[in-house]
């Protein structure tokens, strides 16, 4: 199915002004990612400090490299000069929780596509026969 990239949702890890936890995930607009947010101000602080945040949540977070600010910015400018290729796709397919916009897999490239092209362009999600998980927000 085709999903317009504006349109998809994104799990991220923050810390919560309620000085009771330090850290917390919530479902956002890919606009409002780090990731995308590092992209189009053009600012690794704001993708270092995510991924701090994340690291401090799970412990199997930064065991790939390409969570690096340099590897996103590889992605941008490979899916820049090639474009966002449909056997690529074809082969490692966002995914999205069932009945949802929630990406499941894809945060990158979602971040990536959206600072290339816009809210409207369309992408190729397959749907998973998974709820989409409940995040408890503690603080709010």
């Amino acid at each position: 199915m085709k999903k317009r990239v504006g349109d998809l949702m994104v799990a991220i890890h923050y810390k919560p002004n309620c000085g009771r936890h330090d850290r917390d995930v919530k479902n956002v607009p890919v606009r409002e990612c780090p990731y995308y947010l590092s992209i189009v101000q053009e600012d690794e602080s704001i993708h270092e400090r995510y991924v701090a945040v994340a690291k401090s949540s799970s412990s199997n977070y930064l065991k790939e490299t390409r969570y690096t600010y340099g590897s996103l910015m590889r992605l941008a400018f490979s899916l820049a000069k090639d474009g966002y290729r449909d056997e690529k796709g074809a082969k490692e397919p966002m995914k999205v929780y069932r009945e949802s916009n929630l990406l499941h897999d894809g945060h990158h490239r979602a971040a990536v596509l959206l600072a290339l092209h816009g809210p409207e362009y369309l992408v190729d999600v397959v749907e998973l026969d998974e709820e989409v998980p409940i995040h408890e927000h503690r603080c709010e």
